[in-house]
């Protein structure tokens, strides 16, 4: 026989071999990789759904970006997200005054999650010396 013929033989016999029992793909929907719409299912310690969680913590600030309206903060974990200790950028909001904010400064902070789930500063007061709960003076 020509080679051809085999392969096509072949392959025709692997086809064949999968078995017939209950092993059939699921349905897209039960496929655990098919996509949903995050915003109408509740993420553990977001506030329900996608835009709505909001969380407070501490940290230091490790630089600050005016232009791009962003600062680093290396932080503990946040109260009231899914998020444990460590650096990053955070975008703030408009009623963040980033000119009073400066690398080293000790920070409390409250962000915010916008509907495109990235989380955003929305508060943040310098505790100073004292490391005062400089929070409980803001309206959150």
């Amino acid at each position: 026989m020509k080679p051809i013929i085999l392969l096509t033989a072949s392959m025709l016999a692997l086809t064949g071999c999968g078995g017939s029992g209950d092993a059939t793909a699921p349905d897209s929907a039960e496929t655990p990789s098919a996509p949903h719409d995050m915003a109408d299912h509740d993420m553990p310690g977001h506030g329900g759904s996608m835009g709505e969680g909001s969380a407070h913590g501490e940290g230091r600030i490790v630089s600050v970006d005016l232009e791009g309206r962003r600062i680093e903060i290396d932080h503990g974990p946040l109260e009231g997200a899914d998020m444990g200790a460590m650096t990053m950028f955070f975008g703030t909001t408009r009623d963040v005054d980033l000119e009073t904010l400066s690398a080293g400064d000790e920070i409390m902070f409250m962000v915010k999650q916008g509907r495109d789930g990235s989380w955003r500063v929305t508060h943040a007061c310098d505790q100073g010396a004292e490391m005062s709960d400089c929070m409980a003076e803001m309206d959150h």
